[in-house]
């Protein structure tokens, strides 16, 4: 049965526990930290983290995960708002996932930048300066 199969598949499992932290908590800070390790178990990854917009256009990350703490952290880092151009920041906002699934590739996978159209996943060149940023902190895939 496919109501069965949704009812107990993994990404429901997942959403069902990060609903649950949610529930726990009114701190947004415990809601997002409960998030980033559920999100890096799923995933399976070194490392998640939340980064946010500030007013001055800097960033923070306000929430950050990391497997067996084998990675130094980058908990309540600013970052300058010259790192994120105005373009590249807006399109953060407007697509709903980002992805450079290897660094090495050098692409980027956006999904859903018109949520009134269909979902599909449309691929564009990734910025250099971006990928040596990335490749400065060790990644090799961002979702």
């Amino acid at each position: 049965m496919v109501i069965q199969e949704l009812a107990s598949s993994p990404d429901t499992e997942l959403f069902g526990r990060i609903m649950c932290g949610i529930r726990r908590s009114q701190n947004l800070s415990e809601v997002l930290s409960a998030t980033v390790g559920e999100v890096g178990q799923f995933l399976n990854c070194d490392r998640v983290k939340i980064y946010e917009f500030q007013p001055d256009e800097t960033g923070c990350v306000v929430a950050e995960w990391i497997r067996e703490q084998r990675l130094p952290s980058l908990l309540g880092l600013t970052f300058p708002a010259d790192d994120i151009p105005p373009h590249a920041r807006e399109l953060f906002v407007k697509t709903r996932a980002r992805s450079v699934v290897n660094l090495s590739e050098r692409q980027i996978g956006q999904t859903g930048i018109d949520p009134t159209t269909p979902e599909e996943v449309r691929y564009r060149p990734l910025d250099p300066c971006h990928a040596e940023y990335l490749s400065a902190m060790g990644i090799q895939s961002s979702l």
